[in-house]
């Protein structure tokens, strides 16, 4: 599969389904438990995955390459597919990285330290430290240029926005029609202390970028998963900012000084931005609720649900107001500010074709 087959730009970058596709030829018998979220604004967030276990988009964008329920591919055939079919363009985007480049003609078609093909996992083993470091930064150049193409995929101003700008504007008498009297009262629930959304969804994309456990009607959580597991595996990431193919490493701090426990770290899950939210239905972790309706009843009832950290308080919110806070939320809708070029696919090269 590709990227784009969870990533569809039709559907705002998301898969419109619950749970995602798993790869076709994987014999695994485990699916998928974490609902696909949008790329739109990824290159925003401080962390990336439900659980924040990468601390940067590109790092983000290899773990699914090898996931056998993803791609279901391996380091070393990914490696050998970029450096035969893209080479030039490879060397065009990481100048002065030829004289480190695999010589894949000395390397076997397959391998990888995360494999669940055993004979992927002990061709790996069987490569020098030198060779495993030279396919490693390629691998990691390839997270590289997958995150600089999603940090393109960025959503233009709503009506909310223009409503806002309007307001600091005092002779801009129509702002008020941008948003109805109906999304207007949903604004004002929105920011209110009854409801405390912005507790959680504040900033540019309406989301704080951290953790915070909801749950899910739908599901019972081991309570170390989340948060508190997706820290740990940040930590342990080769690929993260402290390894040697971070290009920053000494700019670590968001991952230096993150809490690594506390029973506030129990499955708790990112908290997802609300730009162009009416997009990307299902909701939460889980892909557990179709509607935005659903999730605003669940959270206006926050049932209990015997788990030893809930961050839920019942909003109390009276139906139509609930209607008016769904409303509020469709007017953060707009479209992308990406040009179409990026939007397109390409046409797929041929056999050797280094363009």
């Amino acid at each position: 599969m590709a990227c784009a087959t969870c990533h569809i730009p039709e559907h705002y970058f998301t898969d419109g389904r619950p749970l995602p596709i798993v790869a076709t030829n994987t014999s695994l018998s485990e699916l998928p438990t974490r609902h696909t979220p949008t790329v739109v604004g990824a290159a925003l967030h401080r962390w990336q995955f439900w659980d924040g276990r990468a601390e940067s988009l590109w790092a983000q964008a290899l773990g699914p390459l090898e996931n056998p329920l993803e791609h279901n591919s391996d380091r070393l055939a990914i490696v050998r597919y970029v450096l035969n079919e893209y080479r030039l363009s490879y060397l065009q985007a990481f100048p002065n990285s030829e004289s480190t480049l695999p010589k894949l003609e000395r390397l076997p078609e397959h391998g990888s330290p995360l494999s669940h093909v055993a004979e992927y996992q002990t061709n790996w083993r069987q490569l020098s430290g030198e060779q495993r470091s030279e396919i490693n930064h390629v691998f990691a150049n390839i997270g590289k240029a997958l995150a600089a193409y999603q940090a393109k995929i960025l959503p233009d101003e709503s009506r909310f926005d223009r409503f806002v700008d309007g307001l600091n504007l005092p002779t801009d008498n129509q702002s008020l029609s941008y948003l109805d009297l109906h999304e207007q009262a949903g604004l004002k629930l929105f920011i209110s202390e009854q409801t405390g959304c912005i507790q959680c969804h504040n900033g540019p994309l309406f989301s704080n970028s951290d953790f915070q456990a909801t749950l899910s009607s739908a599901e019972i959580i081991p309570e170390r998963e989340g948060r508190v597991a997706g820290i740990a595996l940040a930590h342990a990431d080769p690929f993260n900012c402290r390894g040697i193919y971070s290009d920053a490493p000494d700019s670590c701090d968001e991952l230096d000084f993150a809490k690594v426990n506390g029973i506030e770290l129990q499955a708790a899950f990112k908290v997802p931005g609300l730009r162009n939210v009416a997009k990307t239905a299902p909701y939460m972790h889980d892909g557990g609720f179709a509607s935005l309706s659903e999730v605003l009843r669940y959270y206006n009832q926050a049932p209990m649900h015997g788990f030893s950290h809930n961050e839920l308080q019942p909003l109390r919110l009276q139906p139509y107001q609930l209607k008016q806070l769904e409303s509020f939320l469709v007017a953060l809708n707009s479209e992308l500010i990406t040009d179409a070029y990026w939007l397109t696919p390409p046409t797929p090269p041929s056999q050797g074709d280094n363009s």
